[in-house]
């Protein structure tokens, strides 16, 4: 038989979005390159026999080829997608049929008609998700023309669903395979943890029935086994000036399934001793809920604290002599003294970088008597300068956010979306990202242009300096939309997101989403803190391993001008 791939056209390397999407659930199935199964060999006999076909396959279409779970009639295991049939079944619902190839214009030229295995008849039902998506065919193949009846077809579609089925079924126990070995791993985790944590870890029923306690907390509770606290109730452990607190307590977890605070515990030998706890109730179908407790030991901390909250008492008295104006005026003062303080001893830290390395630079020049490495050294000393011209103008960015009063006026959006993509290519690796923009607007747009372009170019910057250059098809998408009351702007790309924890700080002052980033990690706090000076807000979902969505919303003042 001919080799089949060197026959194929290039492929695009950007795919539709749909074609993208339909790509993932198909290799959601991890079916792709799996052995052979007698599930599916049973339906491609089937399907041959009512069809009365001598070649019968279920074909799966992925980027670039079509691979064949099941064949009857044929050894090849896979072939290009560009010469595959199948391409134009996964195009529709219904079936599609081929009586004669090669009276067919589309197919009379194909490899696949004008070699092995010759075909002439072909009908294929697409393989269609419950969502929508057609993941490949079940078609049947023949050397020689022929049409096939509809009980003949509705049997190959109804055969059809029943892969899909069955794709779905092997998917599920697939899932439940691994939700049963996490849970395996989860609860010998727990047990490591339960066992050997510090920290005073037990659970006890809706009641208040301790059903099991860990040797840190049976020993902080002076008894030598579990057995003499499990089964008791935790009220019997507890010094209370109000029996009602406990029962409050133990609504408060029912309802609500999460409590905190700190209790007077009477341990065995009749000591009292201060815990601090935080429980959460857990609940399982298969079991009766209960309440998970961590608890630590803050009795030396609770004795400090009665005296700390005495001094505290004197401390209001004397403060309640100050004037409210005072007291204002000197917060504002504070607040702003010290993040100025924190602000210039880390851009004099990222001034200072840059011109250190730029005399290295120079330095090695002079003593590079060669003249060999002088191009590399200019390389370096323009890098150089770019980071700290990108410093420097972030420094100014965020001075003039802080001191600059708004200026209100007609925003002109394409030109200032036009201003900060020309800022966006200056950072690394803007050639290698596609960017798409797009603008809509019912009406005019008021606001600080200035301030406007700052949001966009930082976050525009930021979404690119996000992508990991190694990977294809880095992409940022920015679309603006205008209302008679609110521009919204969103910004999706595909740089890889970040951690779940890394979120809610990305905003902070000096904080880096990316290694990318040639600045201070300023850029993200300058947007939260023009949008809070314009009274907008920013909010981002992030999926670690996919992208980010920031999504801006800034008021328009267009309203009575």
């Amino acid at each position: 038989m001919q080799n089949l791939s060197v026959l194929s056209l290039p492929l695009q390397q950007t795919l539709p979005a749909e074609e993208e999407k339909r790509l993932t659930v198909l290799r959601g199935y991890g079916i792709l390159d799996t052995p052979a199964d007698a599930d599916y060999d049973a339906l491609t006999k089937l399907a041959a026999y009512i069809c009365g076909s001598p070649i019968a396959l279920i074909s799966l279409v992925d980027d670039h080829r079509q691979w064949f779970l099941s064949k009857q009639g044929m050894e090849t295991g896979q072939t290009p997608k560009n010469i595959s049939f199948c391409r134009y079944t996964i195009q529709r619902d219904e079936v599609f049929e081929v009586t004669d190839a090669l009276l067919d214009e589309r197919f009379n030229g194909n490899p696949l008609v004008t070699g092995p295995p010759h075909i002439r008849h072909y009908c294929g039902a697409p393989l269609v998700t419950a969502e929508g998506y057609r993941l490949g065919s079940l078609c049947v193949i023949d050397r020689k023309p022929k049409k096939l009846d509809d009980a003949q077809k509705a049997a190959l579609q109804t055969l059809a669903g029943e892969v899909v089925m069955r794709l779905e079924l092997k998917r599920q126990q697939q899932q439940l395979q691994w939700q049963k070995q996490q849970a395996e791993y989860n609860q010998k985790r727990f047990g490591l943890l339960f066992d050997h944590s510090r920290s005073y870890l037990y659970t006890h029923t809706l009641s208040g029935a301790i059903l099991t306690a860990n040797p840190a907390a049976v020993q902080a509770l002076q008894y030598d086994d579990p057995k003499q606290i499990i089964g008791r109730n935790v009220a019997d452990f507890l010094v209370m000036e109000n029996p009602q607190a406990f029962a409050d307590y133990l609504r408060q977890m029912k309802e609500d399934g999460t409590g905190s605070g700190t209790v007077r515990v009477r341990t065995g030998s009749g000591e009292e001793r201060y815990w601090q706890f935080s429980n959460v109730l857990c609940e399982d179908p298969a079991y009766p809920p209960f309440v998970i407790c961590s608890a630590y030991d803050v009795t030396d901390k609770q004795v400090a604290r009665q005296v700390l909250l005495q001094a505290e008492e004197e401390l209001k008295n004397q403060v309640q002599l100050r004037t409210a104006e005072l007291s204002a005026v000197n917060t504002v003062l504070e607040s702003t003294r010290e993040e100025l303080e924190a602000f210039l001893y880390r851009a004099s830290h990222d001034l200072r970088g840059p011109v250190c390395s730029l005399k290295g630079v120079m330095y090695l020049m002079q003593t590079d008597t060669s003249g060999k490495g002088q191009e590399a050294f200019m390389g370096m000393m323009e890098q150089t300068l770019l980071k700290l011209e990108h410093a420097m103008e972030n420094i100014l960015h965020y001075t003039n956010n802080r001191h600059n009063y708004l200026d209100y006026e007609k925003v002109d959006l394409p030109a200032v979306l036009h201003e900060a993509l020309g800022y966006s290519k200056r950072v690394k690796g803007a050639e290698r990202v596609t960017i798409e923009t797009d603008i809509t607007a019912d009406g005019d747009f008021y606001s600080d242009a200035y301030r406007v372009q700052l949001v966009i170019q930082h976050l525009l910057a930021n979404s690119i300096a996000s992508h990991d250059l190694s990977l294809p098809n880095p992409s940022v998408r920015v679309l603006l939309n205008c209302t008679p009351a609110t521009l919204t702007i969103c910004l999706e790309d595909n740089g890889g997101g970040v951690a779940p924890d890394a979120s809610p700080v990305i905003f902070d002052r000096f904080i880096k989403e990316s290694g990318q980033s040639i600045g201070s990690g300023l850029g993200l706090y300058i947007v939260k803190a023009v949008l809070t000076k314009l009274g907008g807000t920013v909010n981002v979902v992030s999926r670690e391993g996919i992208g980010n969505c920031f999504v801006v919303e800034i008021p328009n003042h267009a309203a009575g001008r």
